[in-house]
């Protein structure tokens, strides 16, 4: 009989299959940010954010006794920015705060979405125009004095709006906050805890000058969310047909997308991995490395910046989002951080460790369709629009790739 040899090897042959998937829209509310801006991406396409809130009826207005000698001063809001932006945030932005006359509710399965909108005045409630730092600046707005004056009055007159929180929010159903449209800067975040909020100044005099505030502060959180929409006319991700979602690279753009704040999904098959059974009997896979090459140029530390991490989930033909995979403990969800090449600028990357879900493919008779997505965050709990863009098997300098390493024998 011939001799049986045993040997080990690598090989980065089994070549990934990328795609990208866009989704029409995704949940957006009680994700504990607001989203407000507008940025043009050269790739993904413009993306405007606006922002749904509603403030509650504090103890102070409730029960507020206002001695005959105040003044009301001003109505303001502020918007303390989480230091997460996407964008270009030296540009001005005008932004404008309105009030909503109708309340949000729920339009489909207890959420609200990305395209979810409810009327507003046609008179904004105050504006500023200005570029923010996200690291140290408030988004500042001094709101309308008829419309500060008349809360201050009805507070001082014990007006049923502010008797209870029910019919104070019938009276101030929501606030919004958007930019122009044709507005070019940045998407910022702000927080919706108590950094927040609307206030009301007055001072008195007797028996000496003194300064007041009653603050009003985000409430009802679950109907607070984000509207997000992309205009993609133009852009690799633009649908050609009705109904499409998935989109394929090609020699002219030989790259995938993912940008889950904006609902764009990268998507990894590996539909020739049976072909290393031709190799050997494999005798066990020792190690299956993915490397996602994003591409060089794509993305910045300021303005265009990476995903901080991309975690990994399963999903099949269906395109629905399954059971994310876990790491090596079994425990954890499997997620990687991008390795940035400053050097040389060739080998930016995120490695995932996949030997376990490579073992199981190996395992199945059909496994062409199941495959990976790469998500920064699921969908419906939007905060982040960090986007990457991957290079695929067209790519000259950066081609995704799948290592394996096989214990195999041959005769």
């Amino acid at each position: 009989m011939p001799d049986s040899f045993t040997r080990i090897l690598t090989i980065d042959t089994v070549t990934p299959f990328l795609s990208t998937v866009v989704l029409d829209s995704f949940p957006t509310s009680g994700n504990g940010v607001l989203l407000v801006g507008r940025c043009v991406d050269p790739l993904m396409g413009p993306t405007l954010a606006q922002t749904f809130f509603q403030v509650g009826l504090p103890e102070a207005a409730q029960n507020a006794t206002i001695p005959e000698d105040a003044v009301y001063d001003s109505l303001t809001l502020v918007a303390q920015p989480n230091k997460i932006w996407y964008g270009d945030t030296s540009k001005t932005l005008d932004f404008l705060a309105y009030e909503m006359t109708e309340a949000a509710d729920y339009t489909y399965a207890n959420r609200l979405w990305s395209t979810s909108s409810f009327s507003w005045a046609p008179a904004a409630l105050g504006s500023v125009s200005r570029s923010l730092s996200p690291s140290r600046d408030s988004l500042y707005f001094k709101l309308a004095d008829n419309k500060g004056a008349e809360m201050f009055q009805k507070i001082r007159d014990k007006d049923a709006a502010f008797q209870d929180a029910g019919s104070f929010l019938n009276y101030l159903k929501g606030i919004t906050i958007k930019v122009n449209a044709n507005n070019n800067g940045a998407v910022y975040s702000f927080k919706t805890d108590s950094s927040t909020v609307m206030r009301i100044h007055y001072h008195t005099t007797w028996p000496y000058y003194e300064k007041h505030t009653i603050n009003f502060y985000p409430t009802r959180s679950e109907y607070q969310f984000n509207q997000l929409l992309t205009n993609r006319t133009g852009t690799p991700l633009e649908k050609k047909q009705d109904g499409q979602e998935e989109f394929y690279p090609d020699e002219s753009n030989p790259v995938a997308y993912t940008q889950t704040g904006t609902g764009v999904m990268l998507k990894v098959k590996f539909p020739a991995l049976q072909d290393i059974k031709t190799i050997g009997k494999t005798i066990q896979l020792l190690s299956a490395q993915l490397i996602l090459k994003p591409v060089e140029g794509s993305f910045d530390q300021y303005t265009f910046p990476l995903p901080k991490t991309l975690f990994v989930a399963q999903t099949n033909a269906t395109n629905i989002i399954g059971e994310n995979l876990t790491d090596i403990t079994g425990e954890a969800t499997l997620a990687a951080s991008p390795y940035i090449d400053d050097v040389y600028r060739l080998n930016t990357s995120y490695t995932f460790d996949i030997t376990h879900y490579i073992a199981y493919l190996l395992t199945q008779n059909n496994s062409a369709e199941m495959g990976l997505y790469m998500l920064e965050e699921s969908p419906g709990t939007t905060k982040l629009l960090n986007r990457a863009v991957i290079g695929n098997k067209q790519n000259p300098k950066w081609i995704t790739q799948l290592k394996l390493t096989l214990l195999t024998t041959t005769e």
